[in-house]
Formats: structure tokens, C-alpha cells, sequence
């Protein structure tokens, strides 16, 4: 018989480098290779663990709830975790399936719908998700066919082995990368839907594995999620079922590092010895993972089994944790998990009237929301679930009888709406608290329209697109909208609050936040002022459009009055506090301005301000008319309006908070406002000014530097001497396009803000004069736009004139600056200076001004008569529900 070689200690050491060498090979695309395995650019090998979880036997063993609480237990430790979702289906997100069957589509607050999973991670990590955190075959393989078409694998056979697998492997490092979006993950967690041995996710287990032979050792921890069963007629549990499935694992090439069992009642030593034997696990890494009470306990079963700390010893991040902050996060979790399980003393049964009311998974958010209102309030919330097609004007009574309080749910298509209509009636005349989401808050307004404000056929044109009065109506950008998934309002929306509302009162007196939102209908604004007159409150809306996303009923003391009747549809403040938090921003050039973004690299939330800034006081001149900004006291609340968020941004960029000042003189002008009464302002901005100039050393001498910039020719007059060096050298015709030197680092910020000095040099006079003539183009074509717009479109024409005024100063600035006619402001060329935010912007506002000329009647705000009403303060600010409860805004899109 032949001798079986042994292996050596130095090749053992070679086997354990081939992944390395695997690795450092990886992206290859030439033709000689069969390797594909597209690596990140800055990924670095043996940074980041991996967790994978795997479930065998059947689905719906809770591999969410488990991941989501191994990671929680990682977080606890104070390692960054990031945790990801991998469906095998063909959908390119969970937008268009049907709740029935695949329960709850949660919203992430980058608007991408997703797996019920997704929230149960955001619950217990505490922690916002995105778009990178949930990836679904359908998109993985949209990705590639459109990598395919542009040529990008180079002429190779696209298969599923490598560039399927490829793929999955370069979002997962990019999510490595990426971690919680502050830092880089130190854990990624990765669940594969379905179960091992399913045809859709077998590419995701060969990934996985490549993944883990590519990383190296101690690189992935696999765990695989089985069932034990315990047939009622035997009383015994079996565990040949739970063999099978990790054979299967097993047989796909994954070798797992940790078996958890799930079971009814806690596994024997019996069973889990054969299940350790017949999987080459160790028995102390074998866990009997059986039914709790409550999922907010199994973090603290898995802490106390010790199946933490056998991930840690695999994945070797021993020296990683933090042990103070382990302690910190296991007392407040324990304290929030006996809040759950602890004995009440009283107990409150909530109504939830919806069409999926059969599924509980279709609303889990809002089940889980209560949970957690349960635990703060010390109470027991039971749910009666009521099919809302049951309900009838005769019968909504009986139904009823007996609950607290009523949440209606949100939900797709006519069927049974009828029976949530009668539902809100029954709350809003019988005085029970109610709560109306998405689609209740939508049949709140159809009800208090029918049945307070008299027109009996008001609907919604979602339900009948004939009806007569359509109080609820398509949001205008859907109209032209045919594609279904993904097309909806989505995700995350400011919503402003009234003051004084019972909104304001729940959100402990914030004026603004931010809910999560996924809807396609809204009130129609010709409804909006008849309905408050006949006592409707509208205490929460959008910002800058009159989408209304909050409503109530007066206090109980008030005539109509309710005591607890809400209807929620589901950033020009947060972006000036970015501006001047001291520390939170990168100075460039003196200017606190760059807001650092992980992956992205950095914003400039002066640059939002500026064009958020031109809206609304474009909005509020709208409101008011013109012959109302013609008189001196609406000027002043103007002012306040435009001269509050320009302070703020002067502070740390004197040049943009200029900017704003001047375009939002001439949109005054344009208004209506009289010059006179604008001029008698002039002294106060100015001596503003000279404050802010005479404070700041580094301004002082920007200032005396222009006056003679000879006098520091090293230093501080560098940019303006380099910059006229530039201009000079081009003369007429230029040195040729390309062939300039003082970009060649003689010229600081060559691309950015002295970009205008590289093209003198390089195209000379005509160049210079090409870049003119093209900007006077473009106010003159956004000109001719304005004048065509009808005078019933203010709000429109004023929005257009200050995107023209913003975009022609930027460019004046610029240029002065660059010929040295001013001091150096940091003020970029408009659309052609690289950069991001504010090129992005810039681009963004012509678009919008290109299509006021496309679709007047869109932004003119519908008929003419109620153009003036378009603003901020048109209508009471809206009200937003709590963020669970959001996420149940579920629907389908076909009627079921």
C-alpha cells in the first residue's frame, strides 16, 4: 500500500498563505486567468471578522433575531458592527411584495424597502441602516448585466462562478468598509435568507466560503441555525433532522464553527452530543437555543451560555473589546429587557384594524412599538387584530367594543377601506383615542370630509380616480411615474411641527424632526383650508412643499375636541448647525466649512444652506404677494427669514454668507419689496460685516493682502500673485488647452476656486470671454423662462430669480476674485469648478428652473387662485408618528 506523505510544519505554513496570495491576485480581468474576486480599493486583508448564519431544515428559525443578537453582544463589547441581509429572491428590494407573503416591508431612512429583518437589526443595534445592509439576488444580478453591457469584464463569459460570487464578495468587504458609517466595521454579520440547500441562495454559500479561504484564518465565524424537532406523540426530541441539514452545509463546501439549536423546549446533552459528533463541533460550541418568552432576553441567554465569547476566541478580537463598555451595555439592556417581562399591574388592549390583520407579521413595527411603550409605560398591551373588510357602519360598534384605543394601519388598494372609514367614525364621535398611519391618516381625512364637512363623495383617487372631490390625491411627481417599485415618497422626511399642537406635545416641544415615510397619495391642497375651517388641524407638514403629514382633533375643552386623535403620513436647520458645531467640520483655507462623510469624502453644508435659503425666502415672498412686501413690515420677518441662517454661515465662511445677502436682495426686489425700504438695511449688514472681518486675524489679513499682495509674496499673497501670474501668461490666444504650468503646482486649488485663472492661461482672452458669454447665456435663457412663466406662478418665478442672481454673483465673485478685483472669498465657478456638494446643487437648482419651463402648472402650486398660498406658513405645520410605527406603513401594490 502507498505511503500517505505527511505534511510538514513549513507546508502548513504555505497552506494557510494561499489565501493571501489569493487575495493580493484578486481583481484581476485579463483573459488568462480563471480568478475573479473584485477586492475594494483601500481594503486591507485581515481588518475586518466575519459571521455568517445559516439556516438548515426549515425557514422561519429567527436567524434575524439571532444575528441581530450576537451582534448586539459584539456592540456591547465595543466593537463596531455591521450587519447585512442577503435574499435569494429576484426582486431588486421587497417594495412590491405582497405582505402576505413575505410580511412587513421596512423602510430604511434612505428610503430602500426591505426585509422585516432590517428593523429587527435597527432595533436591537440602535443603530440606522442602508441601502448597503440588504442585497437581493435580482439587484446583485442587475448589477452584473449592466456591468456586462458596458464592457467592464472584458470580454470574459460572465458566470456564476467567479463574477456572481465576485460580487457578493465586493459588497461585503465594501460593507466592511463602510461599518457603521463612522467607523469601519470590526464584525460584519451576514444572514442568508432562506435555507441551506434552496437553489436562489446557493451562490451565496460559495461566496461565503471563497470569502472565508480568500481572508484567511480566524477570518469568519460560520454558524449554522438548525431546528430539533420533538414530535408531540413521541415526547422526545430528534436530532436526525437538524444532521441532515448541516450535512447539507456541510456538503456545499462550509464547515461550521458553531451550531445553535433551535427547539421548543431546551435541548438534552443527548441530542446535542450527537449533533457535535455528527458535525465536527466541538460539544462546548454546540448551543440549545429553545423558545423565550421574549426576544429581548436572548442576547442575555447567549451572554450567560458563553456563545459570545466562543465567536471572540474564533475570530480572534479578544484584544479589541472594551470591558467598561461591555458592562454599560449589558446593565441597560438587562433593565430594558425586565421592563418587558416584568409582572403589570394594568393592562390596555389597542384595537389594529387592517387588511392584513390575518399575517402579524404584516405589522410587526407597530407591534414591536407598542412592546417597547408597554415597557416604558409598565403595562400590558394586548392586540386585538381586526380584519378591517369585516367592518360595517352597523357593526363597527360591536367590533369594537371593549378595546382602548384604535390604530388603523397602512395599507394598498380599495379593499377594505370602506371598513377603516367607519372605524375612524366610530373613534372620532365615541371619543376613542386613535391613530392613523399612512393609509388611517389618509381615511381620517375622507371621514372628517364626508361626514363633518358635508361632501358625501369625497375620496380618494387611489380608490375612485373619478371621485367628484379628491381630497386625497396623487403626489404630483407620481403622476407621470409608471414603474411601480421604488417610485413611492420613500424614506426619511423632515416634517415640520405647529407649536402648541398635540404633536408638538408628544415630540416634547421639538419644532422639527424627521420620520420615516412611504406613501404615493397626500391631501389635496384645495381641500386643506376648508377642512381646518370645519376644524381639522393639520399640525405637521413638509418643510417646503404643502404635503401635509400630521393630523388631530382640538383638545377635549374645544368645540369638536378629542382627547387622542392623530393621523401621521408617515433640512435648512440641521445643515447651519453643521456649519458652526466648533470641531465638527475640516477647515480648509480658514473656512470651517467640509463636513466629513465616510465613503463619500466631504460635504459642504454651507452650500445647502445657500440654495435652502433662496427657497424659502422665495416661498415666504410667494405667501405674502406683492403688494405685501411693498410695505416695510413684511420686509422685516423677511430679513429675519434670510439674515438669521447668512449670520450663521458667516461665521465660519465669510464669502458664501456674502453670497446669500446679495441674492436674497435682489429676490426681495424682485418680490416687490421697495428699494428704499431694503436700503435702510444696508448700514446694519454692512457694519455685520465689517465685524466679522475686523474679528477674525485670518480676514484681516485676506483684506490688507489684496491691498498689496507683494507684501507677503510667499505667503499669504501667494494664491492672488500666482493667480494674475496665470491670466497674464495666456494673453490673447492663450498657451494652448493642456499645455498650462501654473497648474502644475504653482497654483493652489487649480480645479476648484483659481479655475478660471488656468483657463486664461490656457485659451487667453477668447477663452476667457467663452466662459463669460456662456454665463450670460445662461441668465438669459432662465430669464426667458421666468417671463414666460404666467404672474399667477410667484412662488416659481421668484425661485427662479434667485437660483439666476445666485448662480451670476458666484460667478462675478469668482471671477473678480481670480483677475485680483477682490480679495480670495473660497467661492467656487459656478458648474465648473470640481467639487461636489455645490456643483451637485448648482446643477440640481438649473434642472429646477429647466423644468418650471417644462411643467408650470406644477410649480405654480395647481390653479392660479392658490398660487399665493404656497409656503412654509401657508398651512399649520404637520405631525409625524413615531418611528416604529412608520415602518407598518406596508402595502401592496396590487389589491389582494
Amino acid at each position: 500500500m502507498p505511503q500517505v506523505p505527511r505534511t510538514t510544519g513549513s507546508e502548513r505554513q504555505d497552506d494557510a498563505a494561499r489565501g493571501s496570495d489569493l487575495l493580493a491576485g484578486a481583481g484581476q480581468t485579463s483573459s488568462n486567468t480563471e480568478f475573479y474576486s473584485p477586492v475594494p480599493d483601500g481594503y486591507r486583508k485581515g481588518r475586518h471578522r466575519y459571521v455568517a448564519v445559516f439556516g438548515t431544515v426549515m425557514s422561519g428559525l429567527g436567524k434575524g433575531i439571532f444575528a441581530s443578537s450576537l451582534a448586539k453582544l459584539m456592540k456591547d463589547k465595543g466593537l463596531v458592527v455591521a450587519p447585512i441581509k442577503m435574499e435569494g429572491y429576484l426582486n431588486i428590494d421587497s417594495g412590491t411584495l405582497n405582505p402576505f407573503r413575505h410580511g412587513e416591508v421596512f423602510v430604511l431612512d434612505d428610503g430602500t424597502e426591505c426585509d422585516m429583518d432590517l428593523g429587527t437589526y435597527e432595533r436591537m443595534l440602535d443603530q440606522n441602516l442602508s441601502r448597503r445592509n440588504f442585497v437581493t439576488s435580482g439587484r446583485i444580478f442587475s448589477e452584473i448585466l449592466e456591468r456586462e453591457r458596458r464592457g467592464q469584464y472584458l470580454g470574459r463569459d460572465v458566470q456564476m462562478i467567479p463574477h456572481v460570487t465576485g460580487e457578493v464578495k465586493r459588497k461585503l468587504r465594501e460593507l466592511a468598509m463602510y461599518g457603521d458609517g463612522k467607523s469601519p466595521a470590526d464584525v460584519v454579520f451576514v444572514e442568508v435568507g432562506g435555507t441551506v440547500g434552496d437553489y436562489e441562495n446557493g451562490f451565496y454559500i460559495e461566496a461565503l466560503r471563497e470569502l472565508a479561504f480568500e481572508e484567511g484564518p480566524n477570518s469568519m465565524c460560520m454558524v449554522a441555525l438548525t431546528y430539533v424537532i420533538e414530535p408531540p406523540a413521541l415526547g422526545e426530541q430528534k436530532s436526525k433532522a437538524a444532521q441532515l441539514g448541516i450535512k447539507r452545509l456541510m456538503e456545499a463546501g462550509v464547515q461550521p464553527h458553531i451550531i445553535a439549536c433551535r427547539a421548543s423546549n431546551p435541548c438534552t446533552h443527548t441530542v446535542m452530543q450527537k449533533i457535535a459528533m455528527f458535525s465536527n463541533v466541538p460539544l462546548r460550541r454546540v448551543f440549545s437555543m429553545h423558545d423565550r418568552p421574549s426576544i429581548y432576553t436572548i442576547p442575555d441567554a447567549m451572554r450567560r451560555a458563553g456563545l459570545d465569547r466562543e465567536v471572540l476566541s474564533i475570530l480572534e478580537l479578544h484584544d479589541r473589546v472594551d470591558s467598561e463598555a461591555e458592562d454599560r451595555g449589558r446593565e441597560e439592556w438587562m433593565s430594558f429587557a425586565r421592563g418587558l417581562t416584568a409582572p403589570k399591574s394594568r393592562r390596555v388592549r389597542v384595537g389594529l384594524a387592517g387588511k392584513y390583520a390575518a399575517l402579524r407579521d404584516a405589522y410587526a413595527s407597530i407591534e414591536k412599538a407598542l412592546e417597547h411603550c408597554a415597557a416604558h409605560l409598565s403595562c400590558d398591551v394586548e392586540i386585538a387584530w381586526i380584519e378591517s373588510d369585516d367592518l360595517a357602519p352597523a357593526n363597527v360598534a360591536e367590533r369594537l367594543a371593549g378595546v382602548d384605543a384604535i390604530i388603523v394601519p397602512g395599507g394598498f388598494g380599495s379593499r377594505g377601506v370602506e371598513g377603516k372609514i367607519a372605524c375612524v367614525r366610530h373613534c372620532r364621535e365615541n371619543a376613542v383615542p386613535y391613530m392613523g398611519i399612512c393609509l388611517g391618516f389618509q381615511v381620517a381625512v375622507i371621514e372628517y370630509a364626508r361626514h363633518v364637512l358635508g361632501l358625501e363623495d369625497a375620496n380618494s383617487t387611489e380608490f375612485n380616480p373619478a371621485t367628484a372631490n379628491p381630497v386625497i390625491s396623487e403626489l404630483p411627481e407620481q403622476k407621470k411615474i409608471e414603474m411601480l417599485g421604488g417610485s413611492m415618497r420613500l424614506g426619511g422626511q423632515d416634517v415640520v411641527i405647529r407649536p402648541g399642537s398635540l404633536a408638538a406635545h408628544l415630540y416634547e416641544g421639538k419644532r422639527a424632526i424627521r420620520e420615516r415615510f412611504r406613501h404615493r397619495y397626500e391631501v389635496d391642497p384645495g381641500y386643506i383650508e376648508r377642512l381646518e375651517a370645519a376644524g381639522l388641524q393639520f399640525s405637521g407638514r413638509h418643510p417646503q412643499h404643502p404635503i401635509m403629514q400630521f393630523l388631530e382633533l382640538p383638545a377635549p375643552d374645544q368645540p369638536g375636541g378629542h382627547p387622542f386623535f392623530v393621523g401621521a403620513l408617515a433640512l435648512l436647520a440641521g445643515w447651519l448647525l453643521l456649519v458652526y458645531i466648533p470641531g465638527l467640520g475640516r477647515t480648509v483655507n480658514g473656512s470651517s466649512r467640509w463636513i466629513h462623510v465616510p465613503v463619500a469624502g466631504s460635504l459642504q453644508p454651507s452650500e445647502l444652506a445657500k440654495w435652502g435659503a433662496v427657497v424659502l425666502l422665495a416661498l415666504y415672498c410667494a405667501w405674502q404677494g406683492p403688494q405685501r412686501m411693498a410695505r416695510f413690515s413684511r420686509l422685516l420677518p423677511a430679513l429675519i427669514l434670510i439674515g438669521v441662517p447668512a449670520a450663521l454661515v458667516t461665521l465660519e465662511d465669510l464669502g458664501t454668507g456674502v453670497l446669500m445677502l446679495a441674492a436674497a436682495a435682489v429676490v426681495l426686489l424682485a418680490s416687490g419689496a421697495r428699494f428704499l425700504h431694503l436700503a435702510a438695511f444696508v448700514p446694519a449688514a454692512a457694519m455685520g460685516l465689517v465685524v466679522a472681518v475686523i474679528t477674525s486675524p485670518y480676514r484681516v489679513l485676506r483684506l490688507t493682502t489684496f491691498l498689496n499682495p507683494y507684501k507677503d509674496p510667499e505667503g499669504a499673497g501667494y494664491h492672488m500673485i500666482q493667480s494674475m501670474v496665470a491670466v497674464a501668461n495666456g494673453q490673447v490666444f492663450g498657451r494652448g488647452l493642456g499645455f498650462g504650468l501654473q497648474k502644475f503646482g504653482y497654483l493652489p486649488e487649480d480645479r476648484t476656486d483659481f479655475l478660471f485663472a488656468v483657463i486664461c492661461e490656457e485659451l487667453g482672452v477668447f477663452g476667457a470671454a467663452t466662459i463669460m458669454a456662456l454665463y450670460l447665456g445662461i441668465l438669459w435663457g432662465g430669464w426667458s423662462i421666468i417671463r414666460r412663466l404666467p404672474e399667477s406662478a410667484l412662488a416659481p418665478r421668484l425661485l427662479g430669480v434667485g437660483v439666476l442672481a445666485t448662480i451670476g454673483l458666484q460667478a462675478v465673485i469668482n471671477i473678480g476674485v481670480v483677475t485680483g478685483l477682490g480679495p480670495t472669498k473660497g467661492i467656487a465657478l459656478p458648474l465648473l469648478s470640481s467639487g461636489g456638494t455645490g456643483w451637485i446643487l448648482t446643477a440640481f437648482s438649473l434642472g429646477l428652473l429647466i423644468s418650471l419651463d417644462r411643467d408650470e402648472v406644477h410649480w405654480s402650486g395647481r390653479p392660479s387662485a392658490r398660487a399665493e398660498r404656497v409656503g412654509p406658513f401657508a398651512a399649520p405645520p404637520i405631525v409625524v408618528a413615531p418611528e416604529a410605527a412608520q415602518q407598518a406603513e406596508s402595502r401592496e401594490p396590487v389589491t389582494v
